[in-house]
């Protein structure tokens, strides 16, 4: 466990765009606004779906809501997991915004068990409007 929050950031995935100076600008930038910028709207962790996340991103995108952890479909989800992903999101979190159709049946039930026990509630992302505070 680190200490200080930290946060993942990809400029793309070939040497070629790893070298882009475009890019790392624009990531230096958008790192610099989000450090130093208070969050506005309620904290969540998104689970479901695959590994590039569509939902969540347009969850973020359109809706007061922000999603600090993902945790995919392939993710092994368990309730500790989820507890852990609680716990270590800095500042709390608000709600699950679960990809429903992005999980199995198994899955869903475990999540709805674990969010009850730990008094979390669940937004299914497709149900989210713009700009909707939750």
């Amino acid at each position: 466990r680190l200490p200080v929050p930290v946060t993942f950031v990809e400029i793309g995935s070939s040497r070629e765009q790893w070298r882009d100076p475009k890019a790392a600008e624009a990531v230096a930038r958008a790192i610099m606004a989000a450090a130093t910028s208070p969050i506005q709207g309620r904290s969540a962790i998104g689970i479901g779906g695959p590994h590039y996340a569509p939902r969540h991103t347009d969850v973020v995108l359109r809706t007061d809501v922000c999603i600090g952890h993902v945790l995919p479909k392939y993710a092994a989800l368990d309730a500790e997991l989820i507890r852990c992903t609680i716990a270590r999101t800095h500042g709390g979190v608000e709600l699950l915004s679960i990809d429903w159709k992005g999980l199995t049946s198994d899955q869903r039930r475990l999540l709805q068990d674990t969010a009850e026990k730990l008094g979390v509630p669940i937004v299914r992302s497709g149900e989210l409007l713009p700009h909707e505070k939750v």
